[in-house]
């Protein structure tokens, strides 16, 4: 496998761009893994930045008492 690294826009219709220097790999099977600029967290959906949190307390030793405390605090906040 060959790793190609480069910086792109994916376009509103969900197009990933590649420069003209590619055009040999154009039609091929790809792989991609997509790293995006943090200020795009910001955008996210309150579920969004929820499940991103959850997949980071996962990894954590005390992921049960830290969700324990999420839920508590939840509860808190419910009206």
């Amino acid at each position: 496998m060959q790793a190609i690294e480069l910086e792109t826009k994916i376009t509103q219709e969900g197009y990933i761009c590649l420069p003209e220097p590619l055009q040999n790999i154009y039609g091929r099977h790809a792989r991609l893994i997509l790293l995006l600029d943090d200020a795009t967290a910001e955008n996210q959906l309150p579920v969004q930045k929820l499940l991103a949190l959850r997949g980071a307390l996962k990894d954590d030793a005390d992921f049960d008492t830290a969700m324990q405390e999420i839920d508590q605090a939840w509860q808190q906040w419910q009206p």
